[in-house]
């Protein structure tokens, strides 16, 4: 059993925290004692299923749950910059046009593939500094196909092209955002 100890973050449901035998992993808990571990499941398997067309947008994530002191765990990478500090979200990231192009081809990506996340909050983009170079990542699967209906029966979940336009409405608030 892991003994989790040094808190990296946390949201509205789960927690992360340095994997305490590697610091370039991290376990994300429920902040909930008990709350299921089919979700982590789920995005464990997505990752799998999105990694060829998302990267290198996306962290690694481990196929196995972990036991931890605070419940059930997922292992995801860590993201890290050159100088091992934890990297920062877009949110406090001055906007490159590195950056700016990273975006427009991770949205595309998304677009051309059917891929319809739907939480654009920019605290679930990283920026991670390594060699000179900055890299995006998008940390938040369970946001895939997780939405508050558009429309008035939800009809998006069925019809691609309405998610398509459903995605390019939260594709244009992330811009817009991004300019404020």
């Amino acid at each position: 059993m892991l003994k989790l100890k040094k808190m990296i973050g946390y949201g509205a449901v789960r927690a992360c925290y340095e994997h305490p035998e590697n610091k370039h992993l991290c376990v994300k808990v429920f902040l909930e004692k008990g709350k299921k571990t089919k979700s982590f499941l789920d995005e464990i398997h997505l990752y799998k299923k999105l990694e060829n067309k998302l990267s290198p947008y996306l962290c690694f994530y481990e196929e196995a749950l972990v036991e931890t002191d605070k419940g059930t765990g997922m292992v995801t990478e860590l993201l890290r910059d050159d100088d091992l500090s934890i990297s920062q979200p877009l949110a406090t990231t001055p906007l490159t046009e590195e950056i700016k192009a990273q975006i427009d081809d991770f949205t595309q990506r998304l677009i051309d593939n059917d891929i319809f996340f739907y939480d654009f909050n920019l605290q679930n983009f990283v920026v991670q500094k390594l060699k000179n170079k900055t890299q995006l990542k998008y940390i938040d699967m369970k946001s895939y196909r997780r939405y508050k209906p558009w429309t008035f029966l939800g009809l998006e979940k069925f019809i691609p092209s309405l998610a398509r336009l459903a995605m390019k409405q939260r594709i244009k608030k992330l811009n817009n955002l991004l300019q404020e």
